[in-house]
């Protein structure tokens, strides 16, 4: 049961106006999976923001989609690209969307591993329908003042395919990494005039196929590694199987394992949790929070709002847009962050939790053996938040 009682989070709004005004376009992206039409925009001062809209796909698309077996993504990155070659100047901190999905995952794309500029929305296709009108957008960090460049929306509908959509460009004022509390003024969008932009494909080099997931390790051509992981969550064999593997894989990492503090762990609740009651557990299990997913209503719509925090910990201020701003929050349905097999005991006694998911250890110990060495959070791990929140899966507690 959810909780009737409505969340409203407190917000810190960047209100910036901007003078460009974007259309609907067709657009002739490769794939028949794509969306057929869209919009794409964006605005920047200490920080950037970017956002793909009015996004439709047709039934052919969504048939395609439910039926070829793979994974489907939205692809928001920042440079990165022959246009705009060099990274850390743009920096992930959160992204929301109406599109039903798996969770947003943000990776190292180029440059220095402590920054984000890709990020990647998994698709739920089996939830989409030909009526509606889906946006998903991202809030960056400018790094530093005086950098520009450009963030290009892109649907993969493979595991290592880009078919490239739209892009716009962006210019730093100032760093919202020394100032994230600012008022500003009323400024003028930089916007890139459309053109396709060459993005330098990145190479699969290993497709594993687990008992309840597949994944894929891709190296891409800044020489990054990074991994993409599907978990068929509305096939519900598939998914208690999911959940009996993750149960073996918490018992070894509890009794079988050496004392560890770098275990990488995705939560995911049965119902949605304030956000007072996540960070006393947060700090109750001395987790370093990666990201959280807050879930609520506007009309209407489903809405999903990922939180990259910066130092680590839950939020009750996040950024936020005009989105967004009407949305009734009811709490957080899942988290994403690091623990060691102490504190990981403590979060597996909760009966609130639906699905400990430690799948990415797993993943990185098996390229491991495989010579391949990966960073913990440059695997993508999928969540199921989405569904037990619109009740599309009715396991009890």
């Amino acid at each position: 049961m959810k909780s009737s009682k409505s969340l409203r989070i407190s917000i810190l709004v960047f209100i910036i106006v901007f003078a460009a005004t974007v259309s609907i376009s067709a657009w002739d992206p490769t794939s028949g999976e794509a969306p057929y039409q869209g919009s794409y925009t964006s605005w920047s001062y200490y920080t950037a923001y970017s956002k793909g809209y009015d996004m439709r796909w047709s039934q052919n698309a969504l048939n395609d989609m439910n039926g070829d077996g793979t994974g489907e993504w939205l692809d928001q990155t920042a440079d990165c690209t022959d246009n705009s070659p060099n990274g850390d100047k743009l920096h992930a901190v959160s992204g929301n969307t109406n599109i039903p999905n798996y969770g947003i995952s943000i990776y190292n794309d180029c440059g220095s591993s402590s920054y984000k500029e890709e990020s990647e929305l998994q698709l739920a296709s089996n939830y989409m329908n030909t009526a509606s009108y889906y946006w998903f957008d991202m809030n960056w960090n400018c790094v530093s003042g005086g950098n520009s460049g450009e963030i290009n929306l892109s649907f993969e509908p493979a595991w290592w395919s880009h078919d490239w959509l739209d892009k716009r460009s962006y210019y730093c004022y100032g760093s919202a990494f020394i100032s994230n509390q600012i008022s500003l003024p009323e400024i003028d969008s930089h916007v890139a005039e459309i053109e396709n932009d060459l993005q330098i494909k990145p190479t699969p080099l290993l497709t594993v196929k687990d008992s309840t997931y597949s994944y894929q390790l891709i190296r891409n051509p800044h020489d990054k590694l990074y991994v993409r992981t599907d978990v068929e969550f509305s096939n519900e064999s598939i998914l208690k199987n999911h959940l009996d593997a993750n149960k073996i894989l918490l018992s070894d990492f509890l009794y079988n394992q050496e004392p560890r503090n770098d275990l990488r762990i995705v939560v995911t609740f049965f119902s949605p949790i304030s956000i007072e009651e996540v960070a006393v557990l947060a700090d109750y299990t001395q987790m370093h929070i990666n990201s959280y997913g807050v879930f609520g209503r506007s009309g209407e719509d489903i809405i999903s709002t990922y939180v990259f925090p910066i130092n680590g910990k839950i939020e009750h201020t996040f950024i936020m847009n005009e989105s967004v701003d009407n949305v009734v929050y009811e709490g957080i349905m899942t988290i994403d962050g690091i623990i060691n097999n102490y504190d990981l005991e403590r979060l597996a006694n909760r009966t609130d939790v639906f699905l400990l998911d430690l799948s990415a250890n797993k993943i990185q110990s098996d390229l491991r053996d495989l010579g391949e060495n990966i960073e913990i959070e440059q695997i993508g791990i999928p969540n199921p938040a989405w569904q037990i929140y619109t009740n599309e899966i009715n396991f009890t507690k």
